[in-house]
């Protein structure tokens, strides 16, 4: 039999038979409830845990007094072999101090402690088996006893390690409660997670709560103010602003088209100004913005002055022969003329103006603005509202989806620990999580 045999998985222990009554038990008792259901068997486990851990200390304390003396031990100097077989011994002895340091010291007999024990004890021991063949043969024919002495410990520190490995073997009380101890850490961290997002939960949704309890003062806010008479007063100055807007844009279409039907001779009048050296550059350029703008420049300051020259010079060019017109064209200017001498252009000008002033005195009123301003504050301190909630329930929505994965995964831990325990302790155990 191998020295590493009694890692091999011990055969199954017949299952415990159930005791079908169950026992209910809250998941912050239940390490207590497992400790006093199994605690004379578990006492019994770890006073045989204690006894084998001594024994096991022991047997290295034997070792290291061994190696002691096989380090002071010198092979005849005589002999041809002296060095070689000293310098073998030495390193060894030397090696074997080495391993003995990497032994643990237990301080409870908890299957955490002796796991850690076992596992690093195993490996001194599995060290201090692996010999050379030369150094194993050396060893054996010159320091004969000392080698005899310490195989026969190691023999018995692995009867007691193969002893220590029973005991934490599945099923025991030690890894047993160990094992369900460390289900229970899992499903009460997890409990934890789950209360942590129900948590925020209950504050997101107050917080919903306060965002649309705030978001329907605002739309009352918003309804006052639209049943206002300042607001009415707003609508219907706007509404007059549109009526103006319109009038003033049918009066500049007006005044265009009396333009238009004079394009042809103001256009033919231009190629005569511009070879007119006599006419000043700045009379010039305010005849050609009239040829070019006619609508803008009618309305601008002195608009009238300069269209009422203008029509005096294309008369003097036309009857001069400097232009020559069609009939049609001809009497188109004379009738534009006659309109102009008559004030049908000054009367449209002065109503455009008219109808400015009147445009921007409404607009200008300040209460209506006011008025305007405070509608849309509300809207936009509503549309904020309206996207905080909604990312406030997006939130809620997904803390929802973790809250019913984080109970599934609970519910899944609690019942295959009732079944475990079941299966190992032969009992039923029905666990309330909260």
């Amino acid at each position: 039999m191998g020295f590493f045999d009694f890692l091999k998985k011990p055969k199954e222990e017949e299952k415990p038979v159930v005791d079908t009554k169950p026992i209910e038990v809250g998941i912050d008792s239940l390490e207590k409830e497992i400790r006093e259901h199994v605690s004379d068997m578990l006492s019994r486990e770890q006073e045989k845990a204690r006894d084998l851990y001594g024994r096991i200390r022991s047997g290295f304390r034997e070792i290291k007094k061994l190696n002691s003396e096989l380090g002071g031990k010198k092979f005849e100097e005589g002999e041809k072999r002296y060095s070689a077989v000293n310098m073998i011994k030495n390193n060894y002895v030397n090696r074997t101090f080495g391993l003995l340091g990497g032994i643990p010291v237990v301080q409870e007999m908890s299957h955490e402690e002796l796991e850690n024990f076992l596992s690093k004890t195993t490996k001194v021991l599995d060290g201090m088996r692996k010999v050379p063949p030369k150094q194993a043969i050396l060893l054996s024919k010159y320091f004969k006893k000392e080698a005899s002495e310490i195989v026969k410990i190691l023999k018995k520190i692995e009867d007691n390690l193969n002893g220590m490995k029973s005991l934490l073997s599945d099923g025991k009380p030690i890894p047993l409660v160990n094992r369900i101890n460390s289900r229970v850490g899992v499903i009460i961290n997890t409990r934890k997670k789950f209360e942590d997002l129900e948590q925020q939960e209950s504050v997101i949704r107050e917080k919903i709560k306060k965002l649309k309890s705030e978001r329907e003062g605002k739309g009352e806010d918003l309804e006052k103010l639209l049943k206002s008479e300042g607001y009415r007063k707003l609508i219907d100055s706007r509404e007059r602003i549109r009526d103006l807007k319109k009038e003033r844009e049918n009066l500049a279409n007006e005044i265009r088209e009396e333009f238009s039907s004079i394009k042809r001779p103001m256009k033919k009048y231009e190629h005569v100004l511009r070879n007119d050296r006599s006419i000043p550059r700045e009379k010039r350029i305010s005849l050609e913005k009239l040829i070019h703008s006619p609508l803008k420049t009618v309305l601008d300051e002195g608009g009238e002055s300069v269209l009422g020259e203008m029509v005096s010079r294309v008369e003097n060019a036309i009857k001069g022969g400097e232009i020559s017109l069609k009939e049609s064209e001809r009497k188109k200017f004379e009738e534009f003329s006659v309109n102009v001498r008559e004030g049908k252009l000054s009367d449209l000008r002065k109503r455009y103006g008219g109808i400015k002033k009147e445009i921007g005195e409404t607009e200008g009123q300040g209460d209506k603005e006011s008025v305007a301003d405070e509608r849309e504050k509300i809207r936009r301190e509503i549309e904020h509202l309206d996207h905080e909630i909604s990312e406030y329930e997006r939130n809620l929505e997904n803390l929802s989806k973790g809250k019913e994965s984080t109970k599934s995964r609970i519910l899944e831990e609690k019942e295959g620990l009732e079944k475990t325990m079941e299966r190992e302790l032969g009992k039923r155990f029905r666990i309330r999580l909260f």
